[in-house]
């Protein structure tokens, strides 16, 4: 098996049905290798590189999998630069997929061959992780610690820039490395269980404060199952307002260009408890927000430290 087919293969077994791109001479194998497998894959021509990004943010979000994308070298892949920053600052996972054709460049060239570009130095300010691929001896682990760093802790796209020589190059019985996943404390979540115990008790207006962060938890039932058992509200942030609609304790989303009654309910709340939002610590030193932080008991539950 070459390293192209191996690469499709893994998708296919992370359910990766659909992947967006643009073709070029770097990335071709990698799209006779989806050819091989079309009846379990897909891939689908987008009009420009940004474009193939925004489908595969939006493929990801909609089946809840690791979205894919594929260009050339250089200008292909430089032409995701903005759909990748936005997958990074919205905790969209993807795995981006280029190649290139020579070395990488050294003594701080410019120009080292024919629209090539150090893709590692460009990207790594703005994906969870980056990395050339240039033989075949770590592509299989690179493939998995890719995907493994997008789907882990708070989601994100990561970049793979293969040498176009390793997608045809052979390998044989492949074992991955284990990869151990990190467990929460038990003693956080105690903790945590006993704070919202206690002011629970002592609170006379409790909310429920959801961000995009909740998103991804496969908590939103029980959350809408304690809301409605204990008759507390739920108000989100703007893009967050998709995921607990239904729920008739859901009173859409605050801000600057929030609903009236949502920004009042918020700023009258005693007790606010937030489920992987930001907006509101982002703004917490503009004078609207600042009430709502001198009036209320926040219980702040984050991914990040």
């Amino acid at each position: 098996m070459i390293i192209a087919d191996f690469l499709v293969d893994f998708l296919i077994k992370k359910k990766v049905t659909d992947v967006f791109g643009i073709p070029g001479g770097s990335v071709l194998e990698f799209l006779y290798a989806i050819n091989r497998r079309k009846n379990l894959i897909t891939p689908h021509l987008s009009f420009h590189e940004q474009n193939a990004v925004f489908a595969a943010s939006g493929y990801a979000i909609a089946a809840k999998k690791i979205g894919v994308a594929y260009a050339t070298r250089g200008p292909g892949i430089t032409n995701m630069v903005t759909a990748i920053a936005d997958a990074y600052c919205d905790s969209i996972p993807l795995l981006i997929i280029t190649a290139h054709s020579s070395k990488k460049p050294f003594n701080n060239m410019r120009v080292f061959s024919d629209q090539e570009i150090d893709t590692v130095q460009l990207f790594s300010g703005i994906t969870k992780y980056c990395v050339r691929i240039d033989n075949k001896k770590n592509a299989c682990n690179e493939i998995e610690q890719a995907y493994f760093n997008a789907m882990q802790d708070r989601r994100g796209p990561v970049v793979l820039d293969f040498n176009t020589k390793v997608f045809f190059q052979e390998v044989f019985n492949k074992k991955f490395k284990i990869i151990k996943t990190k467990k929460i404390k038990e003693k956080k979540i105690k903790t945590l269980k006993k704070i919202i115990q206690k002011k629970f008790l002592s609170s006379k207006r409790p909310i429920f404060l959801i961000g995009d962060g909740f998103r991804y938890t496969n908590a939103i039932k029980q959350l809408a199952h304690i809301s409605k058992k204990n008759k507390i509200p739920i108000i989100s942030t703007r893009y967050s307002q998709d995921m607990i609609s239904k729920s008739n304790y859901f009173f859409g989303y605050f801000g600057s260009h929030g609903l009236r009654y949502s920004n009042f309910i918020i700023s009258k709340a005693d007790l606010i408890i937030s489920l992987g939002n930001r907006y509101l610590f982002l703004n917490n030193k503009s004078k609207s927000f600042k009430k709502i932080f001198n009036n209320s008991f926040i219980v702040r539950v984050d991914i990040d430290k």
